[in-house]
């Protein structure tokens, strides 16, 4: 559409308008249908922990990208030939590659120590053999009440947000991290 097409009502302050909600503001729920709609989006691999708008809306994209292993990490990065790694080490805990199922999950020592801490506040003891998407999958079985369901899924969404804070604020920061015993 060409801009001489567009009225011009000098009455009326510009604004910015998402027209997929009836409410003419930007969510991510709204984002999502517009997508579907449009047959955009691919549902596999969609999890019930995804879009519930718990938590702020990068957060819940964050994990989105890390479901879809869109997240940069170091094992990542060096596949694809970036040049400027000194090492493809974790920063968390310097013992094996970073990458996504290290990092997020509980093969890094510090990443592990932070999800022990996390489930104990809520007294839950695991052993857990899965991967990144199975931990995902299976965490509401996790939790005993449903009354507490909402707080189980932000504490879920904020233990893989503080991973990746803490490892940018290393990486790009110089910042040391100590994990208690």
């Amino acid at each position: 559409m060409a801009l001489m097409c567009i009225p011009i009502c000098r009455c009326i302050a510009d604004a910015l308008a998402w027209t997929f909600c009836p409410n003419r503001g930007f969510s991510v729920s709204s984002l999502r249908r517009c997508l579907e709609e449009r047959g955009s989006v691919d549902n596999s691999g969609n999890t019930p922990l995804l879009w519930l708008g718990f938590v702020p809306p990068k957060i819940e994209i964050f994990l989105w990208q890390l479901l879809k292993g869109g997240i940069l990490v170091r094992e990542v990065l060096f596949k694809i030939g970036w040049a400027n790694l000194a090492s493809i080490d974790c920063p968390l805990c310097t013992s094996k590659t970073e990458s996504l199922n290290h990092l997020f999950f509980f093969h890094c020592d510090w990443s592990w120590k932070l999800w022990s801490e996390a489930m104990g506040w809520w007294d839950v003891r695991f052993y857990c053999n899965m991967n990144l998407h199975e931990w995902t999958e299976g965490w509401l079985g996790l939790c005993a009440s449903k009354d507490n369901k909402r707080d189980w899924i932000v504490l879920f969404y904020a233990v893989r947000w503080t991973i990746w804070e803490f490892r940018n604020a290393m990486v790009f920061n110089g910042f040391s991290l100590s994990v208690r015993s």
